[in-house]
């Protein structure tokens, strides 16, 4: 089994860790974990096709907060208790560009976390497309992707 190792960088969320960390360990790296070499691989080459988020992902997005509102998920209610003035992203597990698919949304997350989790993807994704593209396509590698 192959093992990755990959930093990110949580210094510019201060107050923020704990959601940094779940929504890091807990979505993108359990998310990635779960899926074979070849899906990843082939997720990566989908969400590339289109240069940003694929056009199923929005309408993905749209449908899950229509059937699941924010006044109806546990975890937002208590991180706006904590977080009045929070605003929402709707989090894949992993994101598109690291392989995860457009309708794999998991829940909600704090929005400022998930754009800094996702615009450091993109210097990440490549480690992880190289990995994949290395091993036979039913194989899983595990990933840990570590906040500092």
């Amino acid at each position: 089994m192959l093992r990755l190792r990959s930093q990110y960088f949580s210094s510019l969320l201060i107050g923020k860790e704990r959601e940094f960390m779940r929504q890091l360990v807990g979505d993108q790296e359990a998310g990635i974990n779960k899926l074979t070499a070849g899906e990843i691989k082939a997720n990566i080459d989908n969400y590339g096709t289109f240069n940003d988020r694929p056009p199923d992902a929005t309408s993905a997005i749209k449908a899950y907060r229509s059937a699941n509102p924010i006044s109806d998920d546990i975890f937002a209610q208590e991180y706006l208790a904590n977080n009045p003035s929070a605003k929402f992203a709707a989090t894949h597990s992993p994101d598109m560009i690291l392989g995860g698919r457009a309708i794999g949304i998991t829940g909600y997350g704090d929005l400022g976390v998930n754009s800094s989790i996702g615009s450091q993807n993109k210097y990440v994704m490549p480690q992880i497309y190289n990995a994949v593209s290395s091993v036979p396509p039913n194989n899983f590698i595990t990933f840990i992707l570590a906040g500092c």
